[in-house]
């Protein structure tokens, strides 16, 4: 039954093609927008150090570190995004009573949550991984390489924190019995969560108090681990001053008790979301479950 559930919930999502449209082609109309209009702008502060006027970086080089910061913010909002709007199913059900048909019958309810889970992450990875790969032709046709150890942990990072996204996506849109709410919801979503993301402009230039909100954020840690990967690993060969610079102005760096917390860590605080989530949504259904015995 599971195999079953999960099957249809992948082919109701592909068969609307208005959201599966516009799930694959908005992280590109983002690239598109800030190639137009704001990579000019990031790539001259970066290359004449404007955060220090003794940093001066070749331009080549800062158009690199500028796209990997780029790259890492659309990964990483494209992954909550898909998400999000893979988990719309769980709304349409609850609003076209599938649910009340699917809980009236011996399934188990946690099967079918499971359902939703399994299938949106799989959609999740699909299209993660293929905006993923266009990534690295991108970024390669500019002129950056990477190591294999790079390629490798940013593909761990998309798995991790394709399962937080999606753990979360179906833990929120448990609580919607609409489409219209849920989509009004997804609006104010898309804005907030770039911002807490610093996909939009670097976390640097934003309040103390929103820096430190976003270290709560699971989305601003991937993205956090995505510019680690793919920015810094084109700074090496800067002065280990110049490199500390850009990593204090592109990345979020989180402290716990006073030291500033590793990518391990980091990469530990994802795997936890996922356990959170997840967990919340059983103890979210088991109440539901109560409550409509009663």
């Amino acid at each position: 039954m599971l195999k079953a559930l999960i099957i249809r919930n992948i082919k109701i999502f592909l068969r609307n093609k208005a959201t599966l449209l516009f799930t694959c082609v908005s992280p590109l109309i983002i690239l598109v927008l800030y190639t137009m209009f704001l990579r000019k702008m990031y790539v001259s502060h970066t290359e004449g150090g404007y955060w220090d006027s003794s940093s001066s970086i070749p331009t080549e080089l800062a158009k690199r570190i500028v796209d990997g910061w780029l790259i890492a913010g659309v990964l990483s909002v494209s992954i909550m995004s898909v998400a999000l709007n893979s988990c719309f199913i769980m709304a349409a059900d609850k609003q076209n009573g599938v649910v009340n048909d699917l809980t009236a019958s011996p399934v188990n309810p946690l099967t079918v949550t499971a359902a939703y889970y399994i299938s949106s992450l799989i959609l999740t990875l699909a299209v993660s991984g293929a905006l993923l790969a266009a990534a690295f032709i991108y970024c390669a046709c500019g002129g950056a390489t990477y190591t294999a150890a790079d390629v490798f942990l940013i593909i761990c990072n998309l798995i991790v924190s394709a399962l937080s996204a999606v753990a979360a996506m179906t833990l929120v849109m448990g609580f919607f019995r609409s489409l219209a709410a849920a989509g009004a919801f997804s609006g104010v979503f898309s804005v907030m969560i770039g911002f807490f993301t610093g996909a939009f402009m670097p976390l640097s230039w934003f309040p103390q108090g929103l820096v430190k909100a976003a270290t709560l954020v699971p989305g601003a840690h991937s993205a956090n681990l995505f510019r680690r990967f793919f920015m810094l690993s084109q700074a090496v060969d800067l002065p280990a001053a110049t490199q500390e610079r850009i990593t204090g102005h592109f990345i979020l760096t989180p402290q716990f008790v006073g030291a500033e917390i590793s990518v391990g860590a980091e990469f530990a605080v994802l795997a936890a979301s996922v356990l959170f989530f997840l967990a919340l949504s059983v103890i979210v259904g088991l109440v539901k479950r109560r409550n409509k015995r009663r």
